[in-house]
């Protein structure tokens, strides 16, 4: 498997699982605080990436840092990468993880811009399908746009779907002037 694939599989799998367990904040801290450390001393960061020393004196080395104190998942994590041989990917890793945490935190900004009047109802409903699609919290509005002519324009965070007449029939001018 390739190095990009397996960081994203890897971190993916350990941070749903790692959020389960309700440990996802130490596991964050100690890689943080393991890559801080790494990057002012290449020669742990050399030793911890070799092959040849065994866990045990790779640990042994990790809990004789002051103020360094694993918790006993972030150590399991570590062990895996240990043992896949991967463990030069802990930056990448981390990084992720990183990611993922940013992406479930963040409210997805919802924007609805429609060419007709409709009924709050109707609101509610997209804004309910929307939020089970995302899985994640909303922050919903929505426009009258009576120069869309029909249809809708959906913009989620930087996604636009343009469903809108207005975008359909510039479309079929953009091919009329090519044939033309």
């Amino acid at each position: 498997m390739k190095p990009s694939q397996f960081v994203k599989k890897f971190s993916a799998v350990v941070y749903e699982d790692s959020l389960r367990r309700g440990v996802l904040q130490n596991l964050s801290e100690d890689l943080g605080n393991i890559l801080e450390l790494t990057r002012f001393h290449s020669g742990l960061k050399f030793f911890l990436e070799s092959r040849k020393p065994s866990h045990t004196d790779k640990f042994s080395l990790l809990d004789g840092i002051p103020d360094l104190h694993l918790h006993e998942y972030s150590r399991a994590v570590l062990e895996l990468l240990m043992d896949y041989g991967r463990l030069r990917l802990l930056k990448k890793v981390t990084e992720r993880i990183r990611n993922l945490r940013e992406e479930d935190r963040r409210i997805a900004k919802v924007r609805f811009f429609h060419a007709l009047p409709l009924e709050e109802a109707y609101f509610m409903t997209l804004k309910e399908r929307l939020h089970t699609m995302l899985g994640r919290e909303l922050e919903f509005e929505h426009e009258l746009r009576p120069e869309l002519l029909g249809g809708m324009t959906l913009k989620i965070d930087n996604v636009v779907i343009d469903g809108s007449l207005s975008r359909q029939l510039e479309q079929v001018r953009h091919l009329l002037k090519k044939k033309l």
